[in-house]
């Protein structure tokens, strides 16, 4: 059975603010789930979304290197 949180806990969960979560969410880098206006997110996916985006946009892949817009600096 799959558990999904708010993004008040993945924020906790990771050091970072409920905002930035937010803008992850935004920018397509995190999958969401929407039920009217509560928006919950599969901590399993979470891991694996934050890995799949540090491993194609690092520094050692980009030749403009960090932005500091994603979530390789958590």
């Amino acid at each position: 059975m799959v558990q999904l949180t708010r993004i008040v806990k993945v924020a906790e969960d990771l050091g970072v603010s409920e905002r930035i979560v937010s803008d992850w969410i935004s920018k397509g880098i995190l999958r969401s789930y929407r039920v009217g206006r509560l928006v919950f997110l599969d901590p399993e996916e979470v891991v694996s979304d934050i890995k799949a985006y540090s491993a194609t946009n690092s520094p050692a892949n980009s030749a403009e290197g960090d932005n500091g817009e994603g979530p390789d600096n958590v």
